[in-house]
C-alpha cells in the first residue's frame, strides 16, 4: 500500500488480514478514496466477516456498517445486510437479527437463507417463552 496506495489488489488483500482498530480505522479511510463502490462494499464486508470470525463483533458491525453506507446495489446491501444479521445472531443480540434479516429480504425477497434464520429464531423464541 506505501508503494501504490491506488492498488486495488493490495486494498483486496487487507481484507485478508486481521486488523486492530487503528487498522479498521486506516482502511475507512482509504476507502474514502475514489473507488466503486463494489470495491469499497467487498473489502468492507469480507473484512467483517473476518473479524466476525475472530469473535470480534464491535470491529464486525463497524466494518458491515461502513459496506452499508458506500453500497447503493439492492442486492449487495442485501448480501451485507445477511451479513450483519449473522453477526448479531451469533452474538445472541436476537432483535438487531431479526431486523437486520428483514431489511435484507425487502431488497432480495428471494435471499435463499435469510428467511430461514428468522423462522429458526422466531421458533425458538416461541419455545422459550412457551
Amino acid at each position: 500500500m506505501a508503494v501504490n496506495p491506488a492498488a486495488v489488489q493490495a486494498r483486496e488483500s487487507l481484507s485478508q488480514c486481521p486488523l486492530s482498530e487503528d487498522e479498521i480505522e486506516y482502511a475507512l479511510k482509504l476507502f474514502s478514496e475514489p473507488l466503486s463502490e463494489v470495491e469499497r462494499a467487498s473489502f468492507l464486508n469480507n473484512a467483517g466477516i473476518h473479524a466476525l470470525s475472530q469473535n470480534r463483533y464491535e470491529d464486525a458491525l463497524k466494518l458491515y456498517n461502513a459496506a452499508l453506507s458506500h453500497l447503493q446495489d439492492q442486492f449487495l446491501r442485501a448480501s451485507v445486510l445477511y451479513n450483519l444479521g449473522l453477526a448479531h445472531r451469533k452474538f445472541e443480540k436476537q432483535e438487531d437479527a431479526i431486523q437486520a434479516f428483514s431489511d435484507c429480504l425487502k431488497l432480495n425477497p428471494d435471499h435463499p437463507h435469510a428467511r430461514a434464520h428468522i423462522s429458526e429464531m422466531t421458533l425458538g423464541e416461541l419455545k422459550k417463552t412457551g
